[in-house]
């Protein structure tokens, strides 16, 4: 996992939502 960026607060959260989406879309993955 990459750790927090604080400079890019805003791409950090929506990555971090869209790998959940994803994951949430495939099940267990």
């Amino acid at each position: 996992m990459t750790p927090v960026n604080p400079l890019e607060p805003v791409s950090n959260a929506s990555t971090d939502v869209s790998t959940k989406q994803h994951r949430s879309s495939v099940g267990v993955f």
